[in-house]
């Protein structure tokens, strides 16, 4: 148990896990020719599935965790200065569709990471 945002290290993991999830979508969305996001079979897992999934056996997420890790760093190696520089457009969380830089967006993505780990 913790004091923080989420309840327990693993909620907490969780939660990081599936918001990478999530950025990793949208960029695939936007971003069609990279090869990276669209070989990934893990960007079609269901949030709900994952965490019946993870509560009987919280080491598949680590090994979820791995291979996300190699996604966002074959992800982050195919990308270039223009598409850094496009607008990445998507709904957010509150179903609003958003417009921002492309690296606005990957540089509050790899925040979020921070921000929870305290």
């Amino acid at each position: 148990k913790t004091k923080a945002y989420y309840p327990s290290i693993v909620e907490t993991l969780l939660h990081i896990f599936i918001t990478d999830l999530t950025w990793l979508r949208r960029y695939r969305d936007a971003l069609k020719e990279n090869k990276a996001l669209n070989s990934s079979p893990l960007l079609s897992l269901e949030e709900k599935g994952l965490r019946v999934e993870f509560e009987s056996d919280y080491t598949k997420l680590f090994q979820y965790r791995k291979q996300v890790d190699g996604v966002m760093n074959r992800f982050v190696d195919d990308l270039d200065e223009t598409q850094l520089n496009s607008i990445l457009k998507y709904k957010n969380y509150k179903g609003e569709y958003t417009e921002k830089e492309l690296w606005k967006t990957m540089l509050h993505w790899f925040n979020h990471q921070t921000h929870h780990r305290g």
